[in-house]
């Protein structure tokens, strides 16, 4: 079972990160450690910086 996380930036771009049951989450073809690093590659990715919106 995967746990759906949204995000989004300051522009208003949407972000859907998957959270996986083992720890790691999914974004855009990438699994990374967990919620935490993914959250940090798309802050990184969003110049802005990101706010969790669900």
């Amino acid at each position: 079972m995967t746990t759906t996380h949204v995000f989004q930036d300051a522009l208003g771009y949407t972000f859907v990160v998957k959270e996986r049951k083992d720890g790691t989450a999914k974004w855009r073809k990438t699994i990374y450690k967990s919620l935490a690093h993914a959250r940090r590659a798309i802050n990184r990715w969003a110049e802005g910086g990101i706010e969790k919106i669900k």
